[in-house]
């Protein structure tokens, strides 16, 4: 058993906004300045003591300067007010106010000697309202998050952090390659990237993989089989909201463990991947709408029944995937990431329908709904050849050139493809009987067609300037059955019939 090195708990004063709440007939018997009761309430601001894993402990606060702002948008200016408490719970002295509604919209904490406490991050969420009701009391929790200043020390502290919140103090159970003993860290970590010093030392942690199955590299030197993953995480079933205080990482993917929940604090990191695999998540919390940097979320085989619609508030997103997850419907907020995604892939759920919000989605070119076998509609802004953009009434061509409907419930070529600026339709193993001659040649820039999968009774003969693949396969059709004659860009070597003529083709054994 490797020596056990006590980690150095440090203090931050941590609070969240929540909404104003009665204090308890005790509280409201506390003395406190005189107010009249027909016209005023009383208000006292808390503070909440959380631990985190940190190299720096903070100086106790000890006066709170706040700036409330009332109805009238004047602006409020409270006394310096002193703070008192228990080890878990600071709060000031009760401030009369008039009743009626007020947001906080500034405040500094200091500490003995006056000084500001800088390690404390005063960034105001949502509204922060503040109702006062004349002659009651109201506490008021104030919001405030920490300021991580990043070290290698500090980095060394998070990640004992990370094994004490999932495995707990003995140190036995904790990942093999993660050794503290020395205090300090090395790039052979299991499950992390790092970014480094000129001189390969590791100062930040930029991507973490935690995976409950066994995964190797072989060491090069000496053949041995290396362990790379991290299986003693496998039975975790929450997410260590200390991986919030990674400033540094950018790349998050926990697959193959017991994971049920995600925690809040995740709002907070500066994630920009984030993938969940084969876990038994559910959902996702509300709070992670916030999360600025992410720009990747992929979620597959895991236990969700709902959309995490929460990632629809997220601007930045470019690349969103859902697969195989239990989910029955997709918002049409997801309308709200138009700016930015380039890619978006709902696979193997149980939707039947699409939002028609894709006139919004100006970036999207070839949307992946495989597998989805309720799904035998498409909405129809898919349809439109052109698409408003921007505020000056002018129009885009659709973004969208393809579509990936392989295993869906489609009987026929949907009407809403049938337009130009489409280039590649897959629609594999559908309900398709009968294709028509019409139905293709309303798509005139198809260049890819596939069928495979669809027990067709025949195929029509075509005039098409444009097609240079049709894949066949499994339809039960022949290569004399196909007259091709009229399609002078498709070469018959890129006409497959059985899988044996596309492996020929593109080199598969």
């Amino acid at each position: 058993m490797r020596r056990a090195e006590s980690i150095k708990n440090s203090v931050f004063w941590l609070v969240t906004a929540v909404l104003a709440i009665f204090l308890s007939q005790s509280c409201s018997r506390e003395k406190g300045p005189d107010y009249d009761a027909g016209k005023q309430g009383r208000v006292r601001f808390e503070i909440v003591r959380n631990n985190v894993y940190s190299i720096s402990d903070l100086a106790e606060i000890s006066t709170i300067k706040i700036w409330l702002m009332d109805s009238e948008e004047n602006v409020v200016e409270l006394p310096s007010l002193d703070v008192s408490g228990t080890e878990t719970l600071l709060y000031t002295e009760y401030v009369v106010l008039d009743a009626g509604s007020y947001r906080v919209v500034e405040y500094r904490c200091y500490d003995l000697q006056a000084n500001l406490i800088d390690g404390l991050d005063i960034r105001l969420e949502k509204e922060n309202q503040l109702e006062i009701t004349a002659g009651e009391d109201t506490e008021f929790p104030l919001p405030v998050k920490v300021k991580q200043v990043i070290s290698t020390s500090n980095l060394y502290n998070t990640l004992r952090g990370i094994c004490l919140e999932i495995l707990g103090d003995d140190e036995s159970l904790w990942p093999a390659s993660w050794d503290f003993e020395s205090g300090e860290i090395d790039i052979d970590w299991a499950g992390l990237e790092f970014d480094t010093d000129a001189n390969s030392n590791p100062t930040d942690v930029i991507g973490l993989v935690i995976n409950g199955e066994p995964e190797y590299i072989i060491n090069s030197d000496t053949w041995e089989q290396i362990l790379v993953s991290l299986v003693e995480f496998r039975n975790m079933e929450v997410l260590p909201a200390c991986i919030s205080n990674l400033t540094g990482l950018e790349s998050l993917v926990v697959k193959n463990c017991d994971m049920q929940e995600i925690p809040s604090e995740l709002q907070y990191s500066m994630i920009t991947s984030l993938t969940v695999e084969n876990t038994r998540l559910q959902s996702l919390p509300d709070e992670l709408s916030e999360m600025k940097r992410l720009t990747s979320a992929e979620f597959y085989g895991n236990r969700m029944t709902m959309f995490p619609e929460c990632l629809t508030g997220v601007s930045t997103m470019e690349i969103f995937t859902i697969d195989n997850e239990r989910i029955g419907s997709v918002p049409e907020s997801i309308g709200n990431w138009g700016e930015n995604l380039v890619s978006l892939s709902i696979r193997n759920t149980d939707i039947a329908e699409l939002p028609d919000v894709f006139d919004r989605l100006w970036h999207v070119s070839m949307p992946d709904f495989s597998g989805n076998r309720n799904l035998s509609c498409l909405p129809a802004s898919i349809g439109l050849e052109e698409i408003p953009y921007g505020d000056d009434g002018s129009f885009s061509r659709n973004g969208i050139t393809g579509l990936i409907l392989d295993g869906c419930a489609f009987t026929q070529i949907p009407e809403e493809v049938q337009r130009r600026g489409m280039y590649a339709l897959y629609m594999a193993d559908n309900k398709i009987n009968k294709v028509s001659a019409e139905d293709i040649e309303s798509i005139p820039d198809l260049e890819t067609l596939v069928l495979d999968g669809n027990r067709l009774e025949s195929f029509p003969a075509l005039t098409n300037s444009k097609l240079s693949m049709l894949s066949l396969i499994g339809t039960g059709l022949s290569r004399e059955q196909v007259d091709i004659s009229g399609m002078p860009q498709l070469n018959p070597r890129y006409v497959f019939f059985t899988q044996e003529d596309y492996d020929s083709v593109f080199g598969m054994k």
